[in-house]
């Protein structure tokens, strides 16, 4: 499976969508993700509704999350 990284220095503002994909955030996103696997990483902050398979959420998360599996790391 393919993998993209928002880095830490990286600000997104707009929807992401990647069907077929992971998205590890470690910056900042503000709009809606569609991904097959998403990881917010420690730094990272995702601001929008989250769909995907599988979830990992070490960071901040302000809005809703829909997924078959759910991860919760202490950021």
């Amino acid at each position: 499976m393919d993998s993209t990284f928002i880095r830490e220095d990286l600000v997104v503002k707009g929807n992401l969508s990647a069907k077929d994909s992971a998205l590890s955030v470690e910056g900042e996103v503000t709009g809606d993700i569609d991904a097959k696997s998403l990881e917010i990483l420690s730094t990272g902050r995702v601001r929008g509704s989250v769909v995907t398979v599988d979830a990992k959420i070490a960071g901040i998360l302000e809005g809703s999350v829909k997924c078959s599996a759910l991860t919760l790391d202490e950021g």
